[in-house]
């Protein structure tokens, strides 16, 4: 299997390997009932970009003890899906899907960057930022 970066990752990726750090990791919920809906995960690739994984709730207790954080994997078996604006903590706009064929291979983290960041522009912060409807109600910038 082909070695990939996250920058090439599409949705037409198949058939790849991605080494990878978990920078973050968590339990996504939907609001107002906050209820819970899936485990997720942010990776960061040794170029410093980032990407979300998304894994079914059924599975958490199997993923969270399978990827820790600060830990470099290399990664195969693993599908490239769309990343739902509902869900998108990233500007990515693919998204990875964990599942049972995926595969896990402890490596080295010590070139992978430490943190991530992308800020927002200046001229960009308006379209981030929630909007009033014309019943003075939240909605998303989506």
């Amino acid at each position: 299997m082909e070695v990939s970066t996250i920058a090439h990752l599409t949705l037409d990726s198949i058939n790849k390997t991605l080494e990878a750090k978990v920078y973050r990791k968590w339990i996504a919920k939907s609001p107002p009932e906050m209820t819970p809906y899936a485990f997720c995960c942010n990776l960061l690739d040794q170029e410093g970009n980032a990407i979300q994984a998304n894994m079914a709730l059924k599975d958490v207790d199997y993923f969270d003890q399978k990827l820790q954080i600060h830990m470099a994997y290399r990664i195969s078996n693993f599908l490239c899906e769309a990343t739902s604006r509902y869900q998108q903590t990233l500007e990515n706009q693919t998204s990875l899907r964990f599942g049972k064929y995926t595969k896990f291979e402890t490596i080295s983290a010590t070139t992978f960057p430490h943190h991530y960041f992308q800020f927002t522009s200046y001229n960009q912060l308006a379209s981030k930022l929630p909007k009033l409807d014309s019943n003075s109600k939240c909605s998303t910038p989506f």
